[in-house]
């Protein structure tokens, strides 16, 4: 029977921190800081690509726990798919289009050379990060794989949901989990990368589900002391096994690839899980509650599809030389912008849920 699910401001808060998570990453590794003459900036701030990870864990928790609350109704499939359409590709493909015909008269001037048809058209079509499958050699936004890896599980998922029964929902889930292990070894053995695969990213999404269906059976309410602590033991458990695995990279790269994500979403599955059974008033759920966190919470999406492009502008237009005022130059372009489309494109044209 559908039930009014309580609403988590601060795991709004924490997708903001997410996207400025995966901002500070790419400024690093992008030609805006060319100046920096050496890598340590990058290595101190190598963690911070994993925001897509925490993206992962709280679309597949937000998704699953919308998808078991409406199986029952008629239009389950048209009503879930018409808002995922509607929240995701107007602004997906009208970033698109600049990219690729505003972009490079913006960047190169008059010497602009537009992308080839067959190069863009992977992007059109959600394929860009399955080469290694469909053949076709993707030339566009690079930070596009992780909605194309959403993209997919959308795609799938609420079927899954639907025709499986409650109570065997979490089982189902955690045999996907595992199985993922040994097909990221297929993948790695044949030489397939597993970081932008759909197929061997679909755990972390998965883990989001899982704790959905906690969620919506009453595990995770504030007084379950038992959760609490298993969910401290797991998030300590996967910060040591993640620094090990870190310091020890090179020695076993197959274990390094087939495990690494895995601990990550097990990381973030246990940091949300522990958001949600502190009381609201905790530090830092209230951290979290801020106006201005849960502002970037709302318009991260924003964030995170323009933030690449406002990179490259910079790099052509804005490089000072000086670190914290470039990258305090970026974000406040890219928050700026993601605010203007926001409010003034994105929600407009979510009125037509």
């Amino acid at each position: 029977m559908k039930q009014k699910l309580p609403y988590y401001e601060h795991l709004d808060g924490l997708r903001g921190l997410a996207a400025l998570m995966v901002l500070v990453f790419h400024f690093f590794r992008h030609p805006v800081t060319a100046y920096i003459s050496t890598d340590r900036f990058s290595k101190l701030t190598e963690f911070t690509q994993h925001g897509v990870s925490l993206f992962f864990i709280l679309s597949g928790f937000v998704i699953t726990r919308i998808l078991i609350n409406t199986q029952n109704e008629t239009n389950y499939f048209r009503q879930f798919y018409r808002k995922r359409v509607l929240r995701i590709f107007p602004l997906y493909y009208a970033f698109l289009l600049i990219w690729y015909f505003v972009m490079p008269f913006i960047v190169s001037g008059k010497s602009a050379i537009i992308t080839p048809f067959l190069n863009q058209l992977p992007f059109y079509t959600g394929l860009q990060n399955m080469e290694w499958l469909t053949g076709l050699v993707p030339y566009g936004p690079g930070h596009y794989w992780s909605l194309a890896i959403e993209e997919h599980f959308y795609l799938m998922w609420p079927l899954v949901v639907y025709i499986t029964p409650n109570k065997y929902l979490k089982h189902l889930i955690i045999l996907l989990v595992l199985l993922a292990i040994p097909l990221k070894i297929f993948f790695l053995l044949h030489d397939i990368p597993v970081d932008r695969n759909s197929f061997a990213r679909f755990d972390q999404l998965l883990l989001g589900a899982l704790l959905a269906c906690y969620e919506l059976e009453g595990a995770l309410k504030r007084d379950n002391q038992i959760f609490k602590r298993l969910f401290q033991l797991l998030l300590q458990g996967m910060v040591l096994l993640i620094f090990c695995l870190y310091i020890n990279q090179n020695a076993i790269p197959v274990l390094k690839e087939t495990a690494k994500y895995t601990f990550l979403g097990l990381l973030f599955f246990s940091l949300i899980g522990l958001l949600i059974l502190h009381p609201e008033t905790n530090f830092y759920n209230g951290w979290l509650r801020f106006k201005l966190v849960q502002w970037l919470g709302k318009i991260s999406y924003g964030i995170y599809v323009w933030h690449i492009l406002v990179l490259n502008v910079a790099a052509r237009y804005f490089t000072t030389g000086i670190i914290a005022l470039d990258m305090g130059i970026c974000v406040f372009l890219t928050i700026g912008i993601a605010h203007l489309s926001y409010f003034y494109f994105e929600r407009r044209v979510q009125k037509y849920r």
